[in-house]
């Protein structure tokens, strides 16, 4: 919990929340979401909000944010819940602002039940905010029938936000959702492809709901609402297993046979399947954001930067322990040759497994 001491009367701090931004800098840099973890100085500047919610002792707002770090802009999108009783929303508070009279708390907005409730009336009502200098948000609904009678019951945030992109899960009395707030407001391919490929019924993904959007000169997605899949299995745990296992028991004769598990190898090939399948579907898709990108030389020495990064910090610790890296010398070297050749795959098409599974 970050505490913020401001001197100034609550009264003017209320009602001008506006001037609290500034004060967020620490917290936001230690969100996963932000991408600014590793980054020493930047600075804040509310573009524009959008007032969700006014009231006396609780207020809902979205923040228009730009960060501006090593000579470059990135624009945040920020719901945050303002609010003067610590009972009014289930989690703690992540921040605490003390002013010359009193406190109040601070929470994204994700974590209050009536900001989903809201969330998904304004998706039914399809509505739309007008914002500053001709830019509106909006939201907009691909599948009404989801969305029809829902009642929510609960909401629970993934990993209490400390993710890439900002998850919720939405439990209601029929059925349960699923709500991706993007934080950085860019423009993803994510759910373009997901709309895409629904259409060309490709059967693993979860299906749209709505999408609500900031619009001005382009359309940035900041809510995607869609169902709720419950995976039969979690491949990752197979691997996460066998790595935990080789890093308390280091040594060749501690070593475990990888597959250990009689139904693995059906779950690999369903996973080969489906991501067969994701490729099938989405080269039929006539969208330039997913025509094949090229391998080039940039690929290369961003590639070879970061394995030398790598090698380098390893040979740093060489010395504490010399069984280990007592071949690591000739190891790496072999590996600095295997990095030449990439110059043989420039004009190839990329596989971006790692993506490709995302997505898919």
């Amino acid at each position: 919990m970050f505490q913020i001491n401001i001197q100034k009367d609550h009264n003017e701090i209320w009602d001008n929340l506006g001037s609290i931004i500034p004060f967020l800098k620490p917290w936001l840099k230690q969100q996963r979401w932000s991408g600014l973890l590793s980054v020493e100085k930047f600075d804040l500047e509310t573009d524009q909000f959008l007032t969700f919610k006014d009231q006396s002792d609780l207020k809902i707002i979205g923040h228009f944010l730009t960060v501006n770090a090593n000579n470059a802009q990135t624009h945040l999108f920020l719901p945050l819940i303002f609010y003067m009783n610590k009972l009014e929303i289930d989690s703690s508070p992540e921040i605490v602002i003390n002013t010359n009279s009193s406190e109040f708390y601070i929470s994204q907005a994700e974590c209050y039940h009536d900001f989903i409730n809201l969330l998904i009336k304004n998706f039914q009502k399809q509505k739309t905010y007008e914002l500053k200098k001709q830019n509106y948000f909006e939201f907009e609904l691909e599948n009404e029938k989801l969305l029809e009678d829902f009642d929510l019951i609960s909401s629970e945030v993934f990993k209490k936000g400390e993710t890439t992109n900002f998850l919720t899960k939405i439990k209601g009395k029929s059925r349960n959702l699923f709500l991706k707030s993007y934080r950085k407001i860019s423009t993803s391919r994510e759910p373009m492809l997901i709309r895409e490929l629904f259409k060309l019924n490709y059967e693993n993904i979860p299906q749209p709901i709505g999408f609500a959007k900031l619009r001005n000169k382009q359309e940035n997605i900041c809510f995607n609402l869609q169902e709720f899949i419950t995976f039969d299995n979690d491949l990752g745990y197979y691997f996460w297993k066998n790595l935990i296992h080789r890093l308390e028991y280091p040594s060749p004769e501690h070593q475990v046979a990888f597959i250990n598990d009689s139904n693995l190898n059906l779950n690999l090939l369903g996973l080969v399947d489906l991501v067969i399948n994701f490729h099938q579907k989405s080269s039929n898709l006539k969208i330039h954001q997913f025509e094949k990108e090229k391998f080039t030389n940039d690929d290369i020495q961003s590639f070879k930067d970061s394995q030398i990064k790598i090698m380098d910090e390893i040979l740093k610790q060489r010395d504490e322990n010399l069984k280990i890296f007592k071949n690591i010398s000739k190891n790496f070297n072999q590996i600095r040759k295997v990095l030449q050749a990439l110059e043989n795959f420039i004009g190839f098409n990329k596989i971006t497994v790692h993506q490709d599974l995302h997505l898919a």
